[in-house]
């Protein structure tokens, strides 16, 4: 791991670094300084939100010790967050290290090209997981009335950071549970959320009427207005065409 002073002027985004901040430090982000481009620069996620996240990188080596894969690549780790529902509102909170539950994200080549394959592992026979980002109002019992759900971590960090509270799946149907019944099967989390309120459901760029996997969402917004939500729109997310805009 490098020293983090180096990392984050290697990176060029040191200026970008909050003065006297005093949630965020430099011996807390443990993040290398390919992979802080990858999550501050083409993520746009604030340095407070990951350091918030507790992000952090890993070697081959110690990426192969974590998950128990032979994983081949360094990469980063997303923890999952603990998350309890009271009163329709979600509380997320992070464990100590290492996490129960987690995502970890190859890293990309040095000429930017991405991995072959998969590019995110997860435990090995692990359920899906609702991502509510370990931000404010998700760490303050205050769930909006009106939320989004999006495919990936990393946007809904980003955007949650900016002020528009999101939360992630890791796949767009990964909102359910195996089983043919999406009511029975949705997460527990999304349940218990709901009733009343108001769903944007986005897709990236890559996923239009032609797409295989365009009735996802589709049948998410089904679910939660069968459990109550006043209402579910799906949206893709807008594309130069050149470029998917997803993280």
């Amino acid at each position: 791991m490098k020293d983090i002073t180096s990392t984050l002027c290697a990176s060029g985004l040191h200026e970008a670094w909050p003065p006297g901040s005093p949630t965020c430090h430099r011996a807390s982000l443990l993040i290398d300084a390919a992979d802080l481009q990858a999550l501050a620069g083409d993520s746009a996620i604030p340095l407070e939100a990951l350091c918030a996240s507790g992000i952090r990188s890993l070697s081959r080596e110690e990426a192969s010790a974590f998950t128990g894969y032979d994983v081949g690549r360094a990469g980063f780790v997303i923890p999952t967050p603990i998350v309890t529902v009271t009163g329709g509102n979600i509380r997320a909170s992070l464990e100590t290290w290492p996490p129960t539950h987690w995502r970890f994200r190859f890293r990309r080549y040095r000429d930017g090209r991405d991995v072959n394959g998969p590019k995110y592992l997860s435990p090995r026979g692990a359920s899906p997981r609702l991502y509510p980002p370990p931000l404010a109002p998700f760490t303050e019992d205050s769930t909006p009335d009106e939320i989004a759900i999006v495919e990936g971590e990393r946007k809904a960090l980003s955007a949650t950071a900016a002020g528009w509270p999101m939360l992630a799946v890791s796949g767009v149907y990964n909102w359910k549970r195996s089983g043919p019944d999406d009511v029975g099967t949705v997460l527990p989390e999304l349940r218990a959320i709901a009733d009343g309120r108001k769903f944007l459901l986005l897709y990236d760029s890559d996923i239009d009427e032609s797409h295989k996997a365009y009735a996802a969402f589709h049948r998410l917004g089904r679910t939660l207005l069968a459990l109550g939500a006043k209402s579910a729109r799906v949206w893709t997310l807008p594309s130069d065409l050149s470029q998917k805009a997803a993280a």
